[in-house]
C-alpha cells in the first residue's frame, strides 16, 4: 500500500488526519513521493512493478495541475517514468526462472 511505502505518511506533527479526505494538493505531494521511491527502489533493486509505474501515470494525469503547482512538471514526471520503465524491462531480462515448479 501507499502507507506501507512510506508515500502517504501523515503530518509534522505525527498525525494522521484520518477522519477526512485528503485535498488534492495533499495527494499530489503524495504522488511526488511516490515518484522518488520509484527512482530509488528501481535504481537499487528493481523493486518497482509495472503495476506501480501504470498507477503512477494514471496519477500523474488526474494530478497534473496540482503536480505543476509543486514545481513538478508531467513531462518530466513521464520521462522519469519512461527510464524507470526501461530499467524494469533490462532487469526482466536478466532473470531467468529455473528449477521445478
Amino acid at each position: 500500500t501507499l502507507a506501507a511505502k512510506g508515500v502517504v505518511i501523515g503530518y509534522p506533527d505525527g498525525t494522521f488526519g484520518g477522519n477526512r479526505a485528503l485535498t488534492r494538493y495533499e495527494f499530489a505531494m503524495a504522488i511526488a513521493r511516490a515518484i522518488g521511491y520509484m527512482e530509488q527502489y528501481v535504481d537499487e533493486a528493481g523493486l518497482a512493478t509495472k503495476e506501480d509505474i501504470a498507477m503512477l501515470e494514471k496519477l500523474i494525469q488526474e494530478f497534473a495541475d496540482e503536480l505543476k503547482n509543486l514545481g513538478v512538471t508531467v513531462e518530466d514526471l513521464k520521462r522519469a517514468l519512461g527510464e524507470n520503465s526501461q530499467a524494469i524491462k533490462a532487469l526482466e531480462d536478466r532473470v531467468a526462472l529455473s528449477g521445478l515448479f
